[in-house]
């Protein structure tokens, strides 16, 4: 594996003489507590009291090129979980091995059947989303001595690993077609093993690229053909001239999806992919810190300017990632059309990041001061809730019509069957639900997996280019069921565990095995225990260097190595049938240790950033 030694440059020179550092340091926690850039110590737990979150001193670079496509693609991923989630087939079957060892997701699921069977009450689904993407720079610097001295792919797997078919699924027609095409490529490959095909038109090779499935004989037949292309040559294989651009492209928006996977990509062949985004998850429930991260962006410009560096304030993206959301559950409360119904925060017996949650009630209330906002845990749903004579969700006798999950998505919200009965209460009634269940299903890795098969995939986006620029961002994600993909992935997994990382069907941070844990946790599995997790390959993003300031933490805080984690947020509303309402609307940046795995701030691993967009 590619080390990840690719360093982005600071946006101010570091490190700071310590007197100006120790100054700022202490200017930037006041400005974090003032403005609510805060949460509640879990350590020594106040109701009364808040600190500081964590957070990075000042902006970390980003790409502003990356940036931008991770902007424009957010409403092609809101489209692609909208139809997931209203795809009933394909949830419960995509489930089905999870549903049988993971007793959380089994839960889930039968509520999901349970309104199914009954008949949805409120066919609109409004979706908070946040799509998590880090930058990868595998195959760039490590790899490229050996890519120009041995024309080789970097960092490439070796032909068996993609014989994971539940991967990548069935690009193409059956194995017979391979049959009938194997013989024609043996008798045309020459003593070298490098084909020279001469005269066939390009339509031949772009249909033998789309007939190719898993069976590694007819992968390393695809790997001969795509190594005789060479794109500065203007040629492939021989006299099958690429006769203009159109053409070109053509070819490599089939063969860059289908290749990527299988790590058989290389600079000299196609286009750089270095620090290009990579998805890490796409989150569906309780998609937090849209309202505290709105506010570093205005945080690292009061820092900037009190080093000095005013002049770069232009770099720092305008982030309306808290009013874009609440926009959302407003206009989610407008359709309806019920005045005296308010908007139901669902939260946790004991909420740590109190801030972010009362920044969304705090804005609805002062942009809509005709639009109420209520609290309950689920426990206290059960105890109070019912449903009216039109389904209408009642919370002491105040009407919801929309219901805001910020809790609900992990084992431990619920204590027993009453807060379960709750949850099943508010999928029965009338109100909109954000995130409703199958958009809560549609979010777990198991489906996320899934959709990185591209032929699935295609069943879901219909339109080529969204198809590409989804994929595009898309890294390996492996199934660990029961079958022989699930053994070859554990086989992978135990033969190099520092490429990849274990994860369970569960949100909120801390879940993850990484690394040199792997092998011990599988081994600990049983074969069924397997399904209820994924094997995700490892992103390998750039370093960059900074100052992490924690509550507690030393004066001044030293100079360490970062990475950092892009959060995309997007809203969505709509039925199955129809997309009413889809917006990007804001971002947020979390960033860590380089040494350390998890990344979340509320699980108390990452720190609060903000980008600052580089070219």
């Amino acid at each position: 594996m590619c080390a990840p030694t690719k360093m982005l440059q600071s946006c101010v020179s570091l490190p700071l003489e310590e007197a100006q550092l120790v100054e700022v340091v202490e200017k930037a926690k006041d400005w974090a507590i003032m403005h609510g850039a805060a949460m509640r110590s879990k350590a020594n737990f106040n109701p009364d009291a808040l600190t500081f979150a964590p957070f990075v001193l000042t902006p970390s670079s980003f790409p502003r090129k990356e940036f931008q496509k991770a902007v424009e693609l957010q409403p092609v991923l809101n489209e692609l979980i909208h139809a997931v989630a209203h795809d009933a087939q394909f949830l419960q079957s995509t489930l089905a091995s999870t549903e049988k060892v993971d007793e959380f997701t089994s839960s889930l699921i039968s509520i999901y059947r349970t309104v199914l069977s009954e008949g949805i009450t409120q066919p609109i689904s409004l979706g908070l989303l946040r799509s998590d993407l880090m930058l990868e720079t595998q195959c760039d610097d490590e790899c490229s001595e050996r890519t120009r001295t041995v024309n080789a792919y970097c960092c490439w797997k070796q032909v068996e690993i993609n014989t994971i078919a539940s991967g990548f699924g069935h690009l193409g027609p059956s194995s017979k077609a391979l049959q009938r095409t194997g013989p024609k490529l043996d008798a045309m490959c020459a003593e070298s093993g490098k084909l020279h095909w001469v005269g066939l038109p390009l339509t031949y090779y772009i249909r033998l690229v789309l007939e190719i499935r898993t069976e590694p004989a007819a992968r390393i037949h695809a790997f001969l053909l795509f190594n005789n292309y060479k794109k500065n040559e203007g040629h492939l294989l021989g006299r099958a001239k690429i006769q203009n651009a159109k053409q070109q492209s053509a070819l490599l928006s089939i063969t860059k999806p289908l290749f990527r996977p299988f790590h058989l990509l290389c600079s000299d062949y196609l286009p750089d992919f270095s620090d290009a985004i990579k998805q890490v998850e796409i989150n569906t429930i309780a998609s937090s810190f849209g309202g505290i991260s709105t506010n570093m962006s205005p945080m690292h410009s009061f820092v900037l300017t009190e080093l000095g560096h005013r002049d770069k304030l232009e770099n720092l993206p305008v982030n309306n990632a808290l009013s874009g959301l609440c926009d959302a559950m407003v206009e989610a409360w407008k359709l309806q059309d019920r005045p005296s119904a308010a908007i139901l925060f669902v939260v946790e017996d004991v909420t740590y990041n109190i801030c972010d949650q009362r920044f969304h009630e705090f804005y609805i209330r002062e942009t809509y001061p005709h639009v109420a906002v209520i609290r309950r845990t689920l426990t206290q749903i059960h105890q109070t809730g019912r449903l009216g004579e039109r389904k209408e969700l009642l919370i002491d006798g105040t009407e919801a019509s929309v219901v805001y999950f910020r809790a609900g998505y992990e084992p431990g919200h619920y204590h027993g069957q009453a807060e379960w009965d709750a949850r099943l209460l508010v999928e029965r009634s009338l109100a909109i639900k954000c995130p409703s269940i199958q958009y809560h299903l549609a979010g777990t890795k198991k489906v996320q997996q899934a959709l990185a098969k591209p032929s699935v995939l295609r069943q879901f986006v219909g339109d080529a280019r969204k198809i590409e620029a989804i994929y595009d961002i898309f890294t390996g994600l492996y199934s660990l069921d029961q079958d022989e993909g699930g053994d070859g992935a554990v086989a992978l997994a135990l033969t190099n565990p520092d490429r990849y990382v274990l994860k369970p069907q569960r949100e909120g941070g801390g879940n993850n095995v990484y690394g040199g844990d792997i092998p011990a946790a599988l081994q600990a599995m049983s074969s069924a225990e397997r399904s209820a997790w994924i094997l995700m390959e490892r992103i390998i993003p750039p370093l960059s260097t900074g100052y992490l300031v924690r509550p507690g933490g030393p004066s001044p805080p030293p100079l360490v190595q970062l990475i950092s984690e892009l959060g995309i947020f997007g809203t969505i509303i709509g039925t199955k049938d129809k997309v009413l309402y889809n917006k990007q609307v804001g971002h947020m940046l979390r960033t860590k240790l380089s040494s350390s795995n998890e990344g979340g701030v509320a699980a108390g691993s990452g720190a609060l950033d903000s980008p600052y967009l580089i070219d």
